[in-house]
């Protein structure tokens, strides 16, 4: 399973706020990979990045956030 670097993760947030990532696996082909992708994607419409089919992407699980983001929102805040 290939999962994106810290720094890149990062790099997403910055750019564009309102991403997120999940551990995913393709319906067709059964790869299982990390997705990062705007919150408001649904999940199944993601491609799987080893046959490249669309529309079959499932859920496994929810990556936590990365510490310190919920700390650097706060102080944007304020």
């Amino acid at each position: 399973m290939s999962e994106l670097s810290q720094s890149i993760q990062d790099d997403i947030r910055a750019a564009e706020p309102g991403w997120c990532s999940s551990r995913v696996f393709c319906g067709d082909c059964g790869h299982e990979m990390v997705a990062v992708y705007p919150v408001e994607c649904p999940v199944a419409d993601l491609e799987c990045s080893c046959c490249h089919q669309q529309g079959h992407t499932i859920l496994i699980e929810h990556c936590p956030p990365i510490e310190g983001d919920e700390e650097e929102d706060e102080e944007e805040e304020v």
